[in-house]
């Protein structure tokens, strides 16, 4: 019998502490101040250059839009929206790579880099389109020869291609911290663990991060190999399948997680929403956005409580400030203290 209670203990302890919501040591809070309003209706992305702050669009004819933080002023709109050979279909990917930018059009199933000019705002197509499969999802660059991709694969979790789009191998494998999500097939995993990458060249260390989990990676032949993988808060989802088609939901009485995420050489910043699907249905999501950071080891740096929602964020350290959309009561761009 003492032996007995000892495994259930063991048991019990082991499950607490696998599935509880990770801590941080240092909490701090923060403000946001208001800059500007925007003309954008739904902010997917932003990255700030200098004083211009580029933000993406779901809705808008237009589906990135150029603002002076200095002058507060919006200065230009680019990426029409459409069919056409020379538009895009919303959503777009935007990563920014020195003096280029990769604009994934992902309805399109292509992407092309573009040299930037910051004095006219002008982007340049710079070689060729890359073709993707439909299976394809979000992409990432991780050389000027080689993309990281997620995407609905049977033979693993991530796809490496090569510069023109063609699918060299897969490699990964997906969360399983419930203990029935063993034998959940790939696309409904697919469809609950949506990743959003950063890359840290030098070290060829790829994060991978979902609603409730940060994953460090490391790339070399054509193959990622998982250095850590961190449960950041609980989750549970019931999924279905059926004539090519697959739906994850998660449970009503988690937390909604991570919403976006910005990394940096130094650090991993991600935007989390306590909130759950359950206080959102019932208009009661009032928890205000946190910025979690995390070094490249997978450490947990910094909690920022913010006192207001936030839909989509920027960093840039040498300012030490976040600069993030807020809808105030419309959108508008702010900044606060990291």
């Amino acid at each position: 019998m003492k032996y007995l209670l000892i495994i259930i203990l063991f048991t019990l302890l082991g499950c607490n502490s696998k599935s509880s919501k990770i801590e941080f040591e240092k909490n701090t809070h923060s403000n946001v101040n208001k800059i500007l309003e925007t003309f954008v209706s739904v902010p997917l992305e932003m990255r700030k250059i200098g004083n211009i702050v580029f933000v993406t669009d779901f809705r808008s004819d237009s589906l990135l839009f150029c603002y002076d933080i200095k002058k507060r002023t919006i200065i230009k709109r680019l990426l029409p929206r459409g069919k056409g050979p020379n538009e895009f279909l919303s959503p777009v990917q935007l990563i920014f790579l020195d003096s280029l930018a990769l604009i994934h059009n992902r309805w399109h199933f292509s992407a092309r880099y573009f040299k930037i000019d910051l004095l006219k705002l002008n982007f340049t197509p710079f070689g060729e389109i890359v073709r993707f499969s439909t299976d394809i999802d979000m992409v990432y660059p991780l050389s000027d020869k080689r993309f990281i991709a997620s995407g609905r694969f049977k033979d693993g979790r991530f796809a490496i291609l090569n510069e023109c789009g063609k699918i060299l191998s897969y490699c990964g494998d997906y969360p399983q911290y419930n203990h029935d999500e063993i034998n959940v097939p790939n696309f409904p995993k697919f469809m609950f663990h949506q990743s959003m990458f950063g890359y840290k060249a030098k070290q060829k260390c790829l994060t991978s991060v979902t609603s409730h989990v940060l994953e460090l990676w490391s790339y070399s032949d054509d193959t990622l190999t998982l250095k850590k993988r961190i449960l950041l808060s609980p989750y549970k989802y019931k999924y279905s399948m059926g004539d090519g088609l697959a739906n994850a939901n998660e449970d009503d009485n988690d937390e909604k997680g991570v919403q976006r995420i910005y990394t940096t050489d130094n650090y991993i910043y991600m935007l989390y929403d306590s909130n759950t699907e359950k206080m959102a249905q019932k208009s009661e999501d009032k928890n205000n956005n946190e910025i979690w950071i995390f070094d490249w080891n997978g450490s947990p740096i910094q909690k920022i409580h913010i006192n207001s929602k936030i839909k989509c964020f920027c960093v840039d350290e040498s300012e030490n400030k976040i600069y993030c959309i807020i809808n105030n009561p419309e959108p508008s761009i702010g900044s606060f203290n990291i």
